[in-house]
């Protein structure tokens, strides 16, 4: 196996890929954890101050509790999201704090995204050979799911190693797993889930994300299989020689072709994903305190209504 050009450029590539994975776990997933509990932590007490608020307005001292619920009012931000805006902001400016912050905060999972694309076009699935990223069915649900999960990327952010794969002849049920796989079954958004919802909730919101992942990529490929069937396959009959080279030569042709690849991924999808992290924050700036009050409530109008402002962010 390590004979062939083949084998030497998987190896790399796979040594390569852990370096990265390593890295973008230790620098950025790694201390979101912390921020993320501490963010829960001023929220709990936000949420503990104003009950106590609440009980001390009741015995008549006005004054005190407006001062505690002042001072509560700047926890309620976290990620660059603040549930009440800051008095005297307009929609822009909040619109500009919000995108801002949050480009900045994905940024480091973008530029993973964009390497491991490029990563997996040069050395896992050169173009050159004729190895594909196979796997129909439940088969290549799972195959997605086990390549998407430990990347730990946003539905945003993973699609250009999703769009690595397809361009390497991965089907659409694989490509969905790889998205929802990392998007909702990675380790960190687990741990996040138990330490922040309840039990049960946590369990009911990992049970429908495996649903998701299992269920929603065969359904895909089912809702378009005419398109697919019509699809001529690739002509892979003729049995092509290994192409042999050195050592030398893979690392040095990798590491020609890697940036370029790369940054082929960044020129077409990066533009887009900027485009729609905006188009997000613009969205997300009407979901305050007031509206989720006046509009989403505890039935089925305010669980739909909660949706489609989910599915647009």
């Amino acid at each position: 196996m390590l004979k062939t050009a083949l084998g030497k450029q998987r190896l790399i590539g796979l040594i390569f890929l852990a370096i990265l994975m390593v890295a973008f776990l230790t620098l950025n997933r790694a201390p979101k954890l912390d921020t993320i509990r501490q963010d829960i932590d001023e929220t709990a007490a936000v949420a503990a101050a104003e009950i106590e608020t609440g009980l001390v307005t009741q015995a008549g001292a006005g004054e005190v509790a407006a001062g505690r619920a002042g001072a509560g009012l700047n926890l309620l931000c976290a990620q660059g999201y603040c549930a009440r805006a800051a008095p005297g902001s307009s929609l822009g400016s909040r619109w500009w704090d919000f995108s801002s912050e949050y480009l900045q905060l994905v940024a480091m999972g973008m530029v993973f995204a964009f390497l491991v694309a490029g990563l997996t076009e040069v050395f896992l699935f050169p173009n050159q050979s004729e190895v594909r990223f196979t796997g129909r069915g439940w088969r290549g649900t799972l195959k997605g799911l086990a390549t998407g999960t430990p990347m730990t990327l946003c539905s945003a952010c993973i699609v250009p190693i999703a769009n690595a794969i397809g361009r390497r002849g991965a089907r659409p049920e694989s490509i969905v797993a790889v998205v929802q796989g990392s998007s909702t079954l990675n380790l960190p958004a687990l741990i996040m889930l138990l330490v922040v919802f309840t039990p049960m909730m946590a369990g009911a919101r990992i049970g429908v994300s495996l649903v998701a992942a299992v269920a929603l990529g065969p359904l895909v490929a089912y809702t378009i299989r005419s398109r697919i069937s019509a699809e001529p396959e690739p002509l892979l009959n003729a049995v092509l020689p290994a192409r042999m080279s050195s050592w030398r030569e893979v690392i040095r042709e990798g590491l020609r072709d890697w940036p370029r690849a790369s940054f082929g991924y960044f020129v077409r999808l990066g533009p887009i994903m900027v485009g729609a992290a905006l188009l997000s924050g613009l969205v997300i700036q009407w979901v305050d305190e007031e509206t989720v009050q006046r509009f989403l409530g505890n039935d089925v109008l305010g669980v739909g209504l909660a949706a489609a402002i989910g599915v647009l962010i």
